[in-house]
């Protein structure tokens, strides 16, 4: 429907570490950003959300990027990465409105990106968990890699 609507329009899709995006939304689901303590999280409750299919479908990146080029050339598709913003955010915009075909310098003296960044890794991973995860999105995370070598290199794991 969208690229019968707008044709030609330029998208962008920024992508994260599915073991992290996984995380972080489980995190806000469970209210542990909202301050509650891990260790009152009970298993079931852990459980039950990461049970939810629709968690784990807005980590799989590379369905994603399937169903978007079924209606959009490739080139109407820029994809970022999430922890490039950390890194370097005036790169990261710069390439995002590069491809949006807008100016490259906003005045950055002005807008300063870099005191926007959350710069909350979310590392409170229970291990087996992260492992868990890990090995669920093994797949994905390969696939992402094939697909966009220089922008996954810092994801960690395969």
């Amino acid at each position: 429907m969208l690229a019968g609507l707008l044709p030609g329009v330029r998208l962008v899709l920024m992508v994260r570490h599915p073991v992290h995006r996984v995380w972080s939304a489980a995190r806000r689901i469970l209210g542990l950003l909202g301050g509650r303590d891990l260790a009152r999280v009970t298993p079931a409750e852990l459980e039950a959300v990461l049970a939810d299919p629709r968690l784990h479908a807005r980590s799989d990146y590379p369905a994603m990027l399937d169903r978007w080029g079924r209606h959009f050339p490739a080139e109407q598709l820029h994809v970022e990465v999430t922890e490039d913003v950390g890194r370097d955010p005036r790169a990261v915009l710069r390439r995002i409105f590069r491809h949006l075909g807008v100016d490259e310098d906003p005045g950055w003296e002005r807008l300063r990106p870099e005191e926007g960044v959350n710069r909350n890794p979310a590392r409170d991973i229970p291990a087996e968990l992260e492992a868990r995860l890990r090995e669920r999105y093994r797949g994905v995370v390969a696939e992402m890699r094939r697909r966009l070598p220089v922008r996954t290199a810092c994801w960690d794991d395969v």
